[in-house]
C-alpha cells in the first residue's frame, strides 16, 4: 500500500513510518529540512495517487501555544490535503491530541468524550480535525 507520511521526522511520525516500511509498505514521507508545510505543497514536491494520507506534523504544544502557531498548523495541514488528489485515499488518519479534553476526569478518554479545549493548541487541533471531517465528506 503507498502511504503519504507527513510529520515523519518527528517522534511519533519516525515510529509509525519505520513500522510501516517494516510491515512492507511503501512510505512516502518528504524530509522536513526540504519542504515547507507552510507553503503549498502541490509545488514542492509530487504527490501520485496515495492510498492513504497519515498526518502527524505540525508545530509541538511546546511551541506553539500561541495564535499564530496554531494558525500555522491550521494552514500546514490544508496544504496537505489541497496536495493530494480529490478521490484518491482510501482514508486520512489524523494525529491528535489529549489536550482536546481539556481536563477530563473520565478515564480512558474516548472520541465521545466532551471536546474542553484549554488551550489555542487544544482548539487548534479540533479545528483541522473538523476540517478533515469536512474534507472527507467531498
Amino acid at each position: 500500500m503507498k502511504i503519504f507520511l507527513l510529520g515523519g521526522s518527528g517522534f511519533i511520525g519516525g515510529n509509525i513510518k519505520s513500522s510501516l516500511e517494516n510491515a512492507g509498505h511503501h512510505v512516502i514521507s518528504p524530509d522536513s529540512k526540504k519542504i515547507n508545510l507552510a507553503n503549498p505543497l502541490a509545488q514542492q514536491l509530487p504527490i501520485s495517487h496515495p492510498s492513504i494520507l497519515i498526518y502527524s506534523a505540525g508545530i509541538p504544544r511546546s511551541q506553539s501555544d500561541t495564535q499564530e502557531m496554531c494558525d500555522l498548523n491550521i494552514k500546514m495541514l490544508s496544504h496537505a490535503l489541497n496536495a493530494v488528489p480529490l478521490g484518491a485515499l482510501a482514508g486520512i488518519i489524523f494525529i491528535s491530541s489529549a489536550e482536546v479534553y481539556g481536563n477530563s476526569h473520565t478515564l480512558p478518554l474516548k472520541e465521545t468524550t466532551p471536546l474542553s479545549p484549554q488551550s489555542p493548541y487544544a482548539q487548534s487541533k479540533i479545528t483541522q480535525e473538523n476540517m478533515i471531517l469536512n474534507f472527507s465528506t467531498l
